[in-house]
């Protein structure tokens, strides 16, 4: 079974921005490194975050990360819904392990 990865909103902008550089080349070597066996997973809370932080300090325009936004859709799809199902384990997770949600 292929592991699942999970890039959190901060790893794509990052990776979009290229601030700063070498966590951008790390993030990049991720995505390249999963890019042909569907394990990268995108879900639709990061994808609003993306275009909230990229637009919001003025690092593309409206129109860009609509692209952006497209393109993410295409290459990792399906994208996981967050419902309240989802956020429920996170905050189970996050009890449990102390990791932030």
């Amino acid at each position: 079974m292929t592991a699942r990865v999970f890039l959190d909103t901060n790893l794509w902008i990052y990776f979009f921005t290229k601030k700063p550089y070498d966590k951008a080349l790390a993030v990049a070597e991720v995505i390249a490194a999963h890019s042909d066996d569907s394990s990268l997973l995108v879900s639709t809370q990061v994808l609003g975050e993306i275009y909230h932080v990229l637009t919001r300090k003025t690092f593309y325009s409206k129109q860009q990360c609509q692209a952006i936004i497209q393109d993410l859709d295409r290459a990792f799809s399906p994208i996981v819904p967050i419902d309240t199902a989802t956020v429920s384990k996170a905050l189970e997770i996050n009890d449990r392990y102390s990791f932030s949600y």
